[in-house]
């Protein structure tokens, strides 16, 4: 998990043992806060009726991840929509884990389809940053299990 809404967190995210504790704590500091951004990371979004209407919905021709949110993310500021984090809602992930569980070739993948990205896209790299990956941690490491607020596109 990469961007915008990764939160860090001060609990062990492997026992999950002061998950409840955490999120409460983090709904009540941000509460009612949201953040605009130009890129969202697809494994919780919430999509109004009207955005799904005018874009569509994710291009199946990524497969089972990675860089059919930042498709969606342009397509959907193409079409005029703004995407939202709504900094009171938190969600644990634990980044890849469906990668590891059915033996998928994370790194073939993310490099298949980054370049079907750039291929749609333009020869630009991808948007959260330089390389193949555009910023994204291989499932995993310290960066593969992401912490979130709630996102969606209005």
């Amino acid at each position: 998990m990469s961007g915008d809404q990764q939160v860090p967190v001060t609990y062990d995210e492997w026992d999950l043992g002061g998950l409840d504790g955490f999120a409460w704590e983090h709904a009540r500091r941000h509460a009612g806060r949201t953040e605009g951004t130009d890129r969202l990371v697809g494994f919780c979004l919430l999509i109004s009726r009207a955005v799904i209407d005018a874009v569509g919905l994710l291009d199946e021709g990524f497969g089972l991840g990675n860089f059919e949110d930042d498709d969606y993310c342009h397509r959907a500021r193409a079409a005029g929509f703004r995407a939202v984090i709504a900094r009171d809602a938190f969600v644990h992930h634990v980044g890849g884990a469906t990668f590891r569980a059915t033996g998928i070739d994370y790194t073939a993948l993310l490099a298949r389809n980054a370049e079907r990205f750039r291929a749609k896209w333009g020869p630009q790299a991808p948007p959260d940053g330089p390389g193949a990956t555009g910023g994204r941690a291989r499932p995993g490491t310290s960066s593969g299990s992401a912490r979130t607020p709630g996102a969606g596109w209005s």
